[in-house]
């Protein structure tokens, strides 16, 4: 059961990160931005040379830059749940220190 609440709460972190993360990336999508106008022009340009008519390319462009910013906005929420591990690991190395020691040849301990 353990198991299956981590499973929960891992997938939910994930899904609301990447939420927040796409929701960030988007703010320096905009026509005006000039880096986001050069990269969907190079692919565009690349896929008319494949023989990709100028159109669908552009239409192909601007899905292909959405597919990185998922990509990436995914790739940050991993890394935000690794953080939140790391940091429940560091609060919970501690408490090893703290725990007694069972004495050999006793009874264990009842659930």
């Amino acid at each position: 059961m353990g198991g299956d609440i981590g499973i929960a709460i891992v997938t939910t972190l994930i899904a609301r990160r990447s939420q927040f993360h796409q929701s960030r990336l988007l703010g320096n999508v905009d026509p005006w931005n000039k880096a986001f106008n050069s990269q969907v022009a190079g692919i565009s340009q690349a896929l008319q040379h494949a023989g990709i008519s100028a159109a669908d390319s552009t239409h192909r462009a601007y899905a292909a830059v959405y597919g990185r910013l998922i990509k990436e906005a995914q790739t940050l929420a991993y890394l935000d749940v690794l953080v939140v591990f790391a940091v429940f690991t560091a609060l919970m190395v501690p408490l090893v220190f703290v725990t007694k020691r069972a004495k050999p040849g006793a009874a264990p301990a009842a659930h």
